[in-house]
């Protein structure tokens, strides 16, 4: 959440809660469990708004709900009121992520489709886009909050404009791993082969080292330039990216980020 105050777990599993929120700030208070959640005892996915006004998660089906603070209780996250927005049902809703502008939410349903929900006007909006390959980790909102990437059952990765529900390019094949992650500076698009590519020109720019079993989550640093790579057996490996770059450079390897993208499949 902004100002990095409040954590929200989901349980993978059945439980009365299967949604909490905590308080970093105060280690010892007890967690908040959401009210009326309605996912079926479990939780694969949890998400802030960037502007820190709805909270969102996804198990059996999507809720969303509002945050506010009660009056006279502003420093006091226990205090914190959760009004259910929306309730969408579903099956297997395995992972959602909300746009930079948080206005757009999108969430997989049936491990496989691709849902959008207006957070600004509070209602679903159509997309009929192709299946995803799986559920797991493949969406990413572009820094725009209008391109949405996410890796299909034909093994590419494809950007659609949310707004238009059209795709807009073929960006790379899906090998290992379905996860998918934008640099929040929108300059890097990242798979979970792991390789970066441009966002600028649609071209390949460095295939990381595999690694020692599959990726199951991606995730960029802020400045854009670090790179999160959580991995199956519960390890973590960060990329600086500069440094790399500064390296390749030095030894004659490095790669040109203006190079012709690949062509759409």
């Amino acid at each position: 959440m902004p100002g990095g105050r409040l954590l929200a777990t989901g349980q993978f599993g059945p439980a009365s809660h299967p949604v909490q929120v905590w308080d970093l700030a105060n280690p010892q208070s007890k967690p908040i469990d959401l009210p009326d959640d309605e996912l079926g005892g479990w939780a694969a996915g949890v998400a802030f708004s960037p502007d820190g006004k709805v909270f969102a998660a996804c198990g059996e089906g999507l809720t969303v709900w509002r945050m506010q603070q009660r009056e006279k209780a502003a420093a006091d996250p226990s205090r914190l009121s959760f009004e259910r927005v929306a309730h969408l049902p579903g099956r297997r809703s395995l992972y959602l992520r909300i746009s930079a502008n948080s206005k757009l939410l999108a969430w997989v349903d049936r491990d496989c489709s691709v849902c959008l929900w207006d957070l600004a006007n509070e209602r679903e909006i159509p997309f009929v886009g192709p299946p995803l390959l799986e559920g797991w980790h493949s969406l990413a909102f572009w820094p725009d909050s209008d391109h949405l990437t996410f890796g299909t059952a034909k093994r590419m990765f494809e950007t659609w404009d949310a707004r238009t529900a059209r795709r807009v390019s073929s960006l790379g094949q899906v090998k290992e791993g379905t996860g998918v992650a934008a640099s929040a500076d929108g300059r890097w698009l990242t798979n979970a082969d792991p390789t970066l590519w441009s966002s600028k020109t649609g071209s390949r720019g460095l295939a990381l080292p595999p690694e020692s079993t599959l990726i199951w989550s991606l995730a960029w640093s802020p400045d854009g330039e670090r790179l999160a790579v959580g991995l199956a057996d519960g390890g973590l490996v960060i990329w600086n990216v500069p440094k790399i770059q500064t390296e390749l450079t030095r030894i004659g390897l490095a790669w040109r980020a203006e190079a012709r993208p690949p062509q759409e499949q």
